[in-house]
């Protein structure tokens, strides 16, 4: 490639994995355990609507394929497609469209509502000339 803007931030991004490669492990190790929260996350979500036959590897198959499929830039926000992934999970699991649409969108309030949050202490903590 010729364009020197993505021969730029190629060459930053390998020079921060050069630089820092102790911290590439402590980056997969977080990740991990946030996946991890997801997982009860989604795992208590599932709860509170009363699944049938829900188990903990459920869960973790249900936010390995979603987090799959949000790896495809299609729409901003991933708009209507976590909701639509969520029904085929669901439905390869035997759950109906309904739950998923219930935990799908119980999730997207979650996400506003630690959004809001975030960006309320930002805003407090915002420096002022």
């Amino acid at each position: 490639m010729n364009n020197p803007f993505i021969r730029a931030i190629d060459s930053y991004i390998s020079a921060f994995y050069r630089e820092h490669r102790a911290k590439i492990p402590v980056a997969a190790l977080l990740y991990s355990l946030t996946f991890l929260f997801w997982a009860v996350e989604i795992h208590m979500t599932l709860l509170f609507l009363h699944v049938p036959g829900l188990t903990f590897v459920k869960s973790l198959f249900v936010i390995t394929l979603g987090n799959i499929a949000l790896l495809v830039p299609t729409v901003p926000a991933s708009l209507g497609v976590y909701e639509i992934t969520n029904i085929g999970i669901f439905a390869l699991l035997g759950w109906g469209a309904a739950i998923a649409l219930s935990m799908a969108i119980t999730r997207r309030v979650i996400m506003l509502l630690w959004t809001g949050i975030g960006l309320l202490i930002m805003a407090k903590h915002q420096i002022k000339p």
